[in-house]
């Protein structure tokens, strides 16, 4: 049976696991997988400035590894997930846009991204010119995940209300046809479709 580890075991285990790092870096010329993995000893450590240091060194390195960019959209995800739980919508966006550029087509960032700059473009704590900015970005990402994914239903809704946010109505009441014929038990979208309707006669 084996014994719990010591916090100085841990200490001493985790300096020995840098030390084989920075041997690595210098066999490897800067390798941005050796930078990924100091930024997990680091988190581990609790080391908040040097763990964000080699993550970005490692995000320097990562588009033209695709190794690298395997274990770093996980992380990316997540920091993504957390800010915006915590209301730092940039911080999100800024994280979920990185994480999509490593792995383009992945339609489930691509639904995060797009809900990440939803909620910027809702809040009023950013200027008009940021928020629509926002609704912009999240129509092209939108357009992208209908491209990929024709039958999404969160996507063709969220596309149709930012259409009508920009006040380009042209197509929005087509895109809440299509999302209640996947869902017509939705009152919130028939509600929506009927103002459309009536803002685009007039």
């Amino acid at each position: 049976l084996a014994m719990p580890e010591s916090s100085a075991q841990r200490a001493e285990r985790l300096n020995q696991a840098e030390a084989a790092l920075q041997q690595a870096a210098l066999l490897s010329n800067d390798s941005g997988i050796t930078y990924f993995h100091m930024y997990k000893l680091h988190r581990a450590r609790g080391e908040t400035g040097e763990s964000l240091k080699y993550l970005n060194l490692a995000l320097d390195r990562a588009p033209g590894d695709g190794d690298l960019s395997g274990e770093l959209v996980p992380v990316l995800r997540e920091r993504g997930r957390l800010a915006v739980l915590n209301r730092d919508y940039r911080e999100g966006v800024a994280d979920y846009s990185t994480a999509s550029r490593l792995r383009p087509g992945d339609v489930d960032l691509q639904m995060d991204l797009a809900s990440a700059l939803l909620l910027l473009a809702e809040s009023r704590e950013f200027s008009a010119a940021e928020r629509d900015s926002s609704y912009r970005e999240a129509g092209r990402v939108l357009e992208e995940i209908r491209r990929l994914r024709p039958l999404e239903p969160d996507a063709l809704y969220n596309l149709a209300t930012v259409r009508i946010r920009v006040q380009d109505y042209s197509g929005a009441g087509d895109l809440l046809l299509h999302y209640l014929a996947l869902r017509p038990r939705d009152p919130e979208a028939w509600r929506l479709l009927s103002t459309q309707l009536r803002t685009y006669v007039n």
